[in-house]
């Protein structure tokens, strides 16, 4: 398999932290003493702090999310000069969506014109993008398929925010849904028979709780959540929990993955829920810091298409070229984190 080429659109409105301060507390301070808000408001400053958020794009007044999708599809294939006639897979690797049946990628087949293409749906969380591009790999690998579509859409992930808190314990649960930022990533691949790609996955099922955004029907899965305050279709995740076992596990499966931890990278993107994550990673795993490129600080935290977004940010800086050798990391929700290696 080889990555042909990437692209990227996110929303034109830009949300700073004091603005989404303020847009927590237009909902919420007139429910507590000012001793209990300023408890609240701390709480959130010291989450948004840490996660080294300094603003993220927003799609707000009426800006189209599939209109996202489209300019970073469009994007992608100038710049590898396909035409969408020539796509004959697409896959929609995002959290967001706007129905559950049929697939997202159908959404996108039909405003870029690709007739040729099969489509489906990958979802695994902050590690979709990674996820579908493993299966894609195979899939171009086994003679499937010539040329695919990998698109990620996170955007509308403000509705997910529960602005509205039940009380002030709710904040420890909510909070980091204020780092969350938009965007829309499209990375075109095709089968090559020189493709070195590597893919290592690993899910560690008893934390699954510490990240979830719930469905209303959550319980019938898992009737124990009852008991737990969670508000359906809101993002919801145990911040200092989720971080500090998700880094342990990127890095003891790492350390334990010979082909990984002997390898030599020119560059590295990972998924950027925090800047604090990714420099814990980037410290214990020895990564150079010119060669890691976060994008939290600028963008928020887009989840599954942090790694794309930071690759297609890298290449239109210039901070990648072909021959680069490259390591791609991601912790997710579940929890799973995930590898690739590749030369570019």
């Amino acid at each position: 398999m080889r990555i042909e080429s990437l692209g990227h659109a996110v929303p034109a409105t830009t949300i700073s932290n004091e603005q989404a301060f303020e847009m927590f507390a237009s909902q919420n301070r007139q429910h507590y003493s000012n001793d209990e808000w300023a408890g609240i408001e701390r709480h959130l400053r010291i989450v948004v702090k840490a996660a080294g958020t300094q603003k993220r794009h927003v799609a707000l007044n009426g800006e189209s999310a599939i209109e996202l999708a489209r300019n970073a599809t469009l994007q992608a294939l100038e710049a590898c000069g396909k035409k969408p006639g020539e796509i004959d897979l697409i896959v929609y690797s995002s959290i967001a969506r706007g129905w559950l049946e049929p697939c997202m990628a159908i959404a996108v087949q039909k405003e870029i014109g690709a007739h040729n293409a099969t489509c489906f749906d990958v979802l695994d969380a902050c590690a979709g993008w990674l996820r579908a591009a493993h299966v894609v790999h195979g899939l171009l690998q086994a003679g499937a398929y010539e040329n695919a579509l990998i698109v990620n859409l996170e955007c509308g992930m403000s509705d997910y925010v529960r602005f509205d808190l039940p009380d002030s314990d709710a904040v420890h649960r909510y909070a980091a849904a204020l780092t969350l930022g938009e965007a829309a990533t499209a990375t075109v691949l095709s089968r090559s028979d020189e493709s070195d790609f590597y893919f290592t996955f690993k899910t560690f099922a008893d934390d699954y709780e510490l990240c979830l955004l719930p469905l209303d029907n959550a319980h019938r899965y898992a009737p124990h959540l009852l008991d737990a305050s969670i508000s359906a279709r809101k993002f919801m995740a145990d911040t200092n929990n989720i971080v500090a076992k998700t880094v342990d596990h990127i890095v003891n499966t790492f350390r334990a993955d010979e082909h990984l931890s002997s390898g030599q990278y020119d560059v590295c993107f990972s998924h950027a829920a925090s800047m604090m994550a990714g420099h814990m990673v980037e410290n214990a795993l020895n990564l150079p810091e010119t060669d890691y490129h976060p994008t939290h600080e600028e963008y928020g935290n887009t989840a599954s298409a942090s790694v794309p977004l930071a690759m297609s940010l890298a290449l239109e800086r210039g901070q990648v070229t072909r021959g680069d050798r490259v390591l791609m990391i991601v912790g997710s929700a579940g929890i799973t984190v995930g590898f690739a290696t590749f030369t570019f």
